[in-house]
């Protein structure tokens, strides 16, 4: 039997919220989620939060077209920086572009602070509740469902 998390990552992958502002969404979380783990955590390096089975592919933001095939190498060389370097031309377009913000179905990125709800989450966060901790947390986030 799969387990779902639902991670929540700032836009920003370098962004990292404060510790008051962090008790504040949690204390919100937990109300919303109220049988669910929660859980946040720190790092000093950028990583990779997939949607671990639910990936499907991944796509330019210009054009849609799939780029999995050069990704690959993308994510070994950004690896190498541990993930400061980021930035790849894309070859359908010719553009330069973060790999942050590439087309992943399902959502992906990258982040050193994490929170995690889980495990058997089954919903993504609704547009209010999203706001209410954009605001505590003082930046935009993003939602990434990660199956395992």
């Amino acid at each position: 039997m799969s387990d779902s998390y639902l991670r929540l990552i700032p836009q920003d992958p370098g962004r990292l919220p404060d510790e008051d502002p962090i008790a504040f969404a949690l204390r919100l979380i937990r109300e919303w989620f109220p049988d669910m783990d929660v859980s946040h955590r720190k790092s000093a390096d950028i990583a990779f939060i997939d949607p671990g089975e639910n990936f499907e592919r991944v796509g330019c933001p210009h054009c849609g077209a799939d780029v999995a095939e050069p990704w690959a190498a993308w994510m070994e060389e950004a690896y190498a920086s541990a993930f400061r370097q980021r930035t790849v031309v894309v070859p359908c377009c010719g553009l330069r572009e973060d790999l942050n913000d590439l087309r992943y179905q399902w959502p992906a990125g990258f982040a050193q602070f994490v929170i995690e709800i889980g495990p058997r989450t089954e919903r993504f966060l609704a547009a209010a509740e999203i706001g209410q901790l954009e605001e505590s947390l003082g930046c935009s986030i993003r939602q990434v469902m990660t199956r395992v």
